[in-house]
């Protein structure tokens, strides 16, 4: 089922690690590398990402 999600929407590591199928793990390991996935640094250790970006991403990985 469809279920309309404002594109603001900050998603923790973990919802978004369960959006992508990959561990949150993967994600720290990207933010690291640079250039993956854009995410948002609320303090030193608080990472969220814009559901906007993650929606961009997976667009950006579909193959025909």
């Amino acid at each position: 089922m469809f279920v309309k999600v404002d594109p603001n929407t900050l998603l923790t590591p973990q919802d978004t690690a369960d959006l992508l199928g990959v561990s949150p793990a993967t994600l720290a390991r990207w933010r690291s590398e640079g250039g993956h996935l854009k995410f948002v640094r609320l303090g030193h250790k608080t990472v969220k990402y814009r559901y906007a970006d993650v929606a961009e991403f997976i667009e950006a990985k579909l193959q025909a």
